[in-house]
């Protein structure tokens, strides 16, 4: 298929917000279906826009990695990172909703993502093999529900180190080669 395409994609600072005194990150929106809301409406004119730009493209959203508010803010020297645990879960649950929408709307468009996250999962006896494309995460106890992220491939715990962006940047090259071939 030879054709043109678009990729879309969004990042920490829809979700967050970056206070440039402290260099903290907090939460942007406590209510969940309100973030997938405004998402959801900015993805769908983005891609009438491209449409409009360019007839006979088709935009692809590409689903947004797991990132750490509670482990960007203790490399940033945060007295007490602990106190962030709270919105990571809600973050989690946000990143989850939002990838959700994003893969129903890209089927809409007869498109697909590739998974970032998926290079971003530790493996553990305890992990379930479930995960990769669940809504819902699962942990045994009575803790917080929780997926497992190996934080350390991401260099500020947003951003992804060298080898994270070379993996990444080799799992794009293939699926636009994929999309084109």
């Amino acid at each position: 298929m030879t054709g043109k395409f678009q990729l879309v994609t969004t990042g920490a600072c829809d979700f967050t917000i970056f206070d440039r005194k402290t260099k903290y990150i907090t939460l942007k929106y406590q209510n969940t279906e309100e973030l997938v809301e405004h998402l959801i409406k900015s993805y769908r004119e983005i891609i009438e826009i491209l449409k409009g730009l360019s007839p006979g493209s088709r935009a692809t959203i590409i689903e947004i990695p797991y990132f750490s508010i509670e482990a960007w803010n203790k490399a940033h020297k945060h007295k007490n990172p602990e106190i962030f645990r709270e919105q990571d879960h809600q973050l989690e649950h946000q990143l989850l909703e939002v990838n959700k929408a994003i893969r129903n709307i890209n089927q809409e468009n007869q498109r697909f993502s590739p998974n970032f996250n998926i290079d971003l999962y530790r493996t553990s006896a305890r992990q379930q093999r479930t995960y990769q494309r669940e809504t819902a995460s699962y942990r045994h106890g009575a803790t917080k529900s929780r997926r497992l992220y190996n934080l350390c491939l991401l260099q500020d715990r947003i951003h992804p180190n060298i080898h994270l962006t070379k993996a990444w940047l080799m799992k794009l090259t293939r699926w636009i080669a994929r999309l084109l071939g």
